[in-house]
């Protein structure tokens, strides 16, 4: 690290304030490897403005987590373990309070007065403790993205009033294109597009399920010297293909169902 910071002695301050009032919002910013899963890692070019949300998320400064379901699971199987070694009546209260967590949260518009307030009394006797022993007792939102997350999963954290929100998108969509939020969820649903990004369905089959196709802001610029894969990721309209399979409901909710390259 030293060395890499004495590269920059020589170079004064006028001209590094010269590089940085020289940048454009289409130019290249970063470059984000992919995971070469398929075939050689492709370096893929954000601009400047691919990275814009950044500032948004400055001035909200939202109270939230994000973690890849590996990271979910491994929560759920050390409160799994500490719970096992507990004593039978936390046993108990644990059992009784995420169950019914679990029946509010997934039947919340059906539940009556006398069960939300069991839920409530279940959250503030058992459930609000085990989240501040987690560090979320201030986290308003919990988001879950890079791969499917499996009911086991998601249900076990719904026992603990913790709803998971997935997300979803690409190394060549700056991240995720679309988001599931508090007044923007379904369960296993990757939510619906971001601001200012759309999604499209190709080669639907009779089941309605198709390649998930990407436009908007979020779209990186291409793949750095290899001009060629860059030209076979998109379409002539300029829909990038990510070669995943998906179906969308008819509210526009897209639920990710397979890989077809």
């Amino acid at each position: 690290m030293e060395e890499f910071l004495k590269l920059g002695d020589d170079i004064s301050d006028v001209t590094l304030d010269d590089i940085i009032n020289s940048q454009k919002p289409n130019q290249c910013c970063v470059l984000i490897y992919t995971s070469g899963t398929t075939g050689k890692p492709k370096g893929a070019m954000l601009s400047h403005d691919n990275g814009s949300l950044i500032n948004t998320l400055k001035e909200v400064q939202p109270t939230s987590h994000m973690g890849v379901p590996r990271v979910w699971e491994k929560i759920m199987e050390k409160l799994k373990d500490a719970s096992a070694q507990s004593g039978f009546v936390k046993k108990k209260m644990l059992s009784w309070a995420m169950s019914v967590s679990l029946e509010r949260n997934l039947n919340c518009s059906s539940s009556s007065d006398l069960k939300q307030f069991w839920t409530r009394l279940a959250d503030y006797l058992v459930l609000a403790k085990i989240r501040s022993a987690l560090g979320f007792s201030s986290c308003q939102k919990h988001f879950c993205g890079a791969a499917p997350l499996n009911t086991e999963t998601l249900y076990f954290f719904l026992g603990l009033n913790i709803t998971l929100y997935e997300a979803y998108g690409m190394s060549e969509t700056t991240g995720p294109h679309c988001l599931s939020g508090p007044y923007n969820y379904r369960q296993h649903s990757c939510g619906k597009p971001a601001p200012g990004c759309r999604v499209k369905l190709v080669n639907e089959d009779k089941e309605g399920n198709g390649e998930i196709c990407f436009w908007g802001r979020t779209v990186f610029m291409g793949y750095l010297n290899m001009e060629d894969k860059t030209k076979e990721a998109f379409d002539e309209d300029g829909w990038l293909h990510s070669g995943d399979l998906g179906k969308l409901d008819k509210d526009g909710f897209l639920y990710v169902t397979g890989r077809i390259k």
